[in-house]
């Protein structure tokens, strides 16, 4: 079975975003050992397109913060997981892009801009 059939069950095994099992089911029963571990590489890949993650350092996340976050990133899945490493701020990982807005980083940029305009 070639890769683009592989990536192809992959995408027809999610129904209104969702993985569908009796689907998956038949699937995995028809598949070798190589294709099946392909199939599962594409199901990673497909689920993590439709996640994003939202770290904050609090256990609860404000409404609004929430709605804007939906704003952005439509038709995805919020997951919240907290990070106590983060001091005040919230990131955000879409697929392999990471967004980090946070106090550290912005007095960071703060001294770095400071530092260039007195050079």
């Amino acid at each position: 079975m070639t890769t683009k059939h592989i990536k192809k069950l992959a995408e027809q095994s999610f129904k209104k975003n969702s993985l569908d099992l009796k689907t998956i089911k038949k699937i995995i029963t028809k598949l070798n050992r190589r294709d099946l571990k392909a199939y599962i590489k594409f199901l990673k890949k497909l689920e993590n397109e439709r996640i994003i993650q939202v770290f904050t350092p609090i256990n609860k996340i404000d409404d609004k913060v929430i709605n804007k976050i939906k704003n952005m990133f439509p038709n995805k899945e919020i997951e919240h997981i907290e990070d106590s490493s983060l001091i005040a701020g919230i990131r955000i990982v879409d697929n392999d892009m990471t967004y980090d807005f946070n106090l550290k980083d912005s007095l960071d940029n703060l001294i770095t801009h400071l530092k260039k305009s007195y050079d």
